[in-house]
C-alpha cells in the first residue's frame, strides 16, 4: 500500500513540475544558416561588428502547438494559434549570430499553417517576440517554412502538422529578424534564407513521464514481491509460517 501511495505522489509531482497540461505536444526545433543581409547598429551581437552579412546564424525554439487561442479561415484554408505570456505557443527562443548568443523571454507568439492550392505545398509560419515586456532589446523573429507535403493535417490540428513537417526536415524559406530599443529605434535587422531545419523530436509529455515512473515503480514492487516469495520458499521448513 505504501508503495502505491508513493507512486501516486511521485506521479502527481511529475505532472505538476512540468507546468503544462498532460496532453501538451511540446516540440523543439533548430534552424541553421547564414545571414544574407543584416546590420547591427547596436552591436547587440558584438564582437561580431556592424555588418552581419555572411555571419553564421542559429535559432532554437521550444513550442507547444496546442497552446494559445485558435483561429481558422476557409479562404485560404488557414489555421493559427497565438497567445501572450503563459498562453504563448513558443515558450523559449535562443538566437546566435556568429559566436554571440541571445536568449529571448517570449511574451507573444503565433503558429500558422496555410494549405496550398491544389497540388501545391503547404506553408507554415512561426512568429515570436518579447516586444510587450522588453526593457532593453526588443526582439521580433519570423520563420517561414515551405512544406514538402500537401494538406498534411486536419485543419484544427496544428500539433500533428508541425510534428510531421519538422520530422520530414522541410525547408525554411526565410527568417526575418528585427531588434529594436524599448523606444522603437531599429538596432538590428537581418534576413536569413535557405537554412536547414533540424528534426523536432517531441519532448516527453508529462503524461509520458508519469507512465514511465509508474512503470518503474510497478516493476520494483513486482521484483520485491518475487524476492520475498523466493526467500520464504528457501527458508527451513521449521521456520515457515
Amino acid at each position: 500500500m505504501r508503495c502505491l501511495q508513493f507512486l501516486a505522489a511521485t506521479t502527481a509531482l511529475a505532472l505538476s513540475a512540468t507546468g503544462v497540461p498532460a496532453d501538451a505536444a511540446v516540440m523543439t526545433a533548430a534552424f541553421d544558416g547564414a545571414v544574407l543581409t543584416g546590420q547591427d547598429d547596436a552591436q547587440a551581437f558584438a564582437p561580431e561588428g556592424y555588418e552581419l552579412a555572411g555571419k553564421s546564424f542559429r535559432a532554437t525554439l521550444t513550442f507547444n502547438p496546442a497552446r494559445g487561442g485558435s483561429a481558422m479561415w476557409d479562404t485560404p484554408q488557414r489555421a493559427e494559434r497565438s497567445g501572450f505570456d503563459a498562453d504563448s505557443p513558443v515558450t523559449r527562443l535562443t538566437l546566435w549570430i556568429g559566436n554571440t548568443k541571445r536568449t529571448v523571454d517570449v511574451d507573444f507568439s503565433s503558429l500558422a499553417k496555410e494549405n496550398g492550392d491544389p497540388g501545391q505545398a503547404d506553408s507554415f509560419r512561426i512568429e515570436a517576440s518579447n516586444v510587450f515586456t522588453c526593457s532593453d532589446l526588443c526582439v521580433s523573429a519570423n520563420f517561414s517554412l515551405a512544406s514538402t507535403q500537401v494538406n498534411v493535417f486536419d485543419q484544427a490540428d496544428l500539433s500533428t502538422a508541425f510534428a510531421r513537417i519538422f520530422g520530414a526536415g522541410d525547408a525554411v524559406t526565410g527568417v526575418d529578424l528585427l531588434l529594436t530599443s524599448a523606444q522603437g529605434t531599429t538596432l538590428v535587422t537581418a534576413n536569413i534564407g535557405s537554412i536547414a531545419v533540424e528534426a523536432a523530436p517531441a519532448i516527453p509529455e508529462p503524461a509520458s513521464w508519469a507512465f514511465m515512473i509508474l512503470g518503474f515503480g510497478a516493476t520494483a514492487v513486482r521484483l520485491r514481491r518475487l524476492r520475498n516469495g523466493a526467500s520464504i520458499d528457501r527458508a527451513p521448513s521449521g521456520l515457515r509460517v
